[in-house]
Formats: C-alpha cells, structure tokens, sequence
C-alpha cells in the first residue's frame, strides 16, 4: 500500500515546479516590458520638457533666428557667389584612379591658396586659380549601371565561380573608380571660367605617357583581330559556297536513295555551323568597331561643362537660412548654460 502511494507527492512536486517556472517567465517579462514602457516615458517626458522651454523662450528663440537671418542676408548680399559647373567623363584603360588622384590634386591646391601653381597646373590666369573654391569627383551610379557591370562580370567568369558571386557580394566590391562614368563639379566665384577647365582637365589624363601606350596597344590588338577576323570570315564564306555547290550536284543525280538523303542531311548541318559561325564573327567584328570607337579617346567626355557656372539653389547654401539657424543654436545652448550655472549655484548653497 506504502508503495502505491508514492507517485502522487512526486507529481505535486512537478506542478509546483512547473508553476514557479511560469512565475518566473511572466516576471521577466513583466520587467522587460516595464524597462521598455519606462524608456518611452522618459523619452514623452524629455519631448515635453524640451516644448515647454521652447513655449517659455518662443521670443527670445525668434528674436535669435531673425538676428542670425538677418547676418547671414548681410554676408550674403556682400559675399560673391559660388558658382557650379559640372562634366560627365567616362575614363578608359584604367585611368579613373589618375581622374581621382588628380582631382584631389587640383582641390589640395585651391585650400592652400596656391593660386600660381594651380593657374600653371590648369593653364589659366592666376585670378581665375585665386576664385576657384572647390573640386570634386564621384561617380554617376544607377541601378542599370550596376546591373550592367555585374551582367559583364559573370559572363566573363566560369561556371563555378559564378555560384560563388551573387549581387550583393558584387555591390560591396564596388569602389568609386569602379564605375564606368564619373562626374566632375568645380565651384568657382568666377562663372566664366569653366570652358577654360575642359582641355586642361583631360589632357592630365589623355597626355599620360602609360596611358598613350595602353591606348595604342589596344587599338593594334584591335586591328590585329579584325584582320584575323575578315580572313576567318573570308575561309568561311569560301566553304558555304563549296558546301552549296556539293549540295546542287547531289541535287542533280537522278538515282537517289536514303544514304544519298542522310549525307544531304549532313551537308545541311555543316551548312548551318558555317552560318552560325560567320554570324559570330560578323558580330566580333561589330564588337571591334565599338571597342575601337571607345578607345579613341582616353577620357571621354559625356557631358561637358557649361559655358556659364550655375548657382545651387539649396536651402543649406543659404546664408540667411544658415545664419537664423546658427542663431537659434546659440540662443539654445545660452539657455542650457544658464540652467546649468543656475544648478551649480544652488549646489554650492546646499
């Protein structure tokens, strides 16, 4: 009898423990959602702290806005403007890395004043070096672009190592000079001075001794396959018309049978390869042609300066938005230094 009636204290200690489990999961996330509740409470208070000073200070935060508005409408009514132009080049055999080294060149020499040397570097007059402000370069991303270069990259992969590189992989090996056309934006306080930056620009680059060699090296690799290929084409345009005329005298023999059948059958396939092959070559030749246009130049220019700079109508360009902004910053940490002495004076008193 004794042993029969053990199980059941050892089944009311498995509850007990199973019920204590419970209480404490519902604890833990009953202070995690109080920890979270608390966060957004505290955040609610500091939102509503901060309104109320701005409600007590609405006056002193416009009279600061319209004392730095109207500082910035001075600075800007008496400072020249800033003008912009911009070009789009597409750079060849590998010359975007010397585009950017130049560039960051051109601009190290505008923040050191360097007026001289920049005029002679450009090619201008030092009063036009002495206006220039900034030089900068990125490039021209889209989505196709991107869609683009990922399309050639895997055609030109086996396919083992095509498994191996998805897009994203693809997009985080990107790098600047990665990409095929880049934009040029120099800020000038002189508008005019734009078309006097494009020869200069693209002869650093184009007048390059390494690249001249790799440009002429290419264009004789280019003629060297179209002669390679016109002589293909040529021996296959030769084997079609032996082929056709194989064909015609079988056509004529007046005794056909089913092997006579299976070898016009054969001729016919040989006849198709030879198509498809003077198809290729006729399409290596087009591709040759759009290789040799692009390699005439090694800085192509896409889309060149304008005559005249423009200027950016951007908000954040904008002296007056830019001064009335500055002085409510200020009015804002004046009144957080105030609070601050105002607790410090009563620390020292207690």
């Amino acid at each position: 009898m004794s042993n029969s009636t053990n199980p059941a204290p050892s089944s009311q200690n498995e509850e007990v423990d199973l019920g204590q489990l419970f209480t404490l999961i519902g604890n833990a996330f009953n202070r995690l959602f109080s920890f979270i509740g608390s966060i957004f409470i505290g955040l609610f208070t500091i939102l509503i702290n901060l309104l109320i000073v701005v409600r007590k200070n609405l006056v002193g935060f416009g009279i600061a806005a319209v004392i730095g508005g109207s500082i910035g409408f001075v600075k800007q009514m008496y400072s020249p403007a800033v003008y912009l132009g911009t070009m789009v080049v597409a750079p060849n055999f590998e010359s975007s890395r010397q585009l950017y080294n130049n560039i960051a060149y051109y601009n190290t020499l505008v923040e050191q004043q360097d007026s001289i040397q920049l005029s002679k570097v450009l090619k201008i007059s030092s009063r036009q070096a002495s206006l220039l402000v900034t030089f900068e370069v990125e490039p021209v991303i889209s989505e196709s672009a991107k869609l683009q270069q990922y399309n050639n990259l895997i055609q030109s992969l086996d396919s083992t190592s095509r498994v191996e590189i998805d897009y994203k992989k693809f997009l985080n090996t990107l790098g600047p000079i990665d990409y095929k056309q880049h934009q040029i934006t120099v800020g000038s306080k002189d508008r005019l001075v734009y078309p006097a930056l494009r020869k200069p620009i693209l002869a650093s680059i184009s007048e390059n001794a390494y690249f001249k060699d790799k440009q002429t090296m290419t264009l004789k690799n280019i003629a060297l396959n179209d002669s390679l290929t016109l002589v293909s084409l040529k021996e296959t345009d030769s084997l079609r018309s032996v082929y056709e005329k194989v064909m015609i005298e079988e056509a004529k023999k007046q005794n056909a049978s089913t092997s006579i059948v299976m070898e016009q059958q054969g001729q016919n396939n040989k006849e198709l390869l030879l198509l498809d092959r003077k198809l290729r070559l006729q399409s290596q030749l087009e591709s040759n042609n759009e290789q040799r246009l692009e390699g005439q130049e090694i800085l192509k220019v896409i889309s060149d300066f304008p005559e005249v700079g423009y200027v950016k109508s951007v908000i954040l360009y904008n002296f007056v938005f830019s001064g009335a902004f500055a002085g409510v910053l200020l009015f804002a940490l004046w009144l957080v230094l105030r609070a601050f002495d105002a607790f410090l004076l009563k620390r020292i008193k207690d």
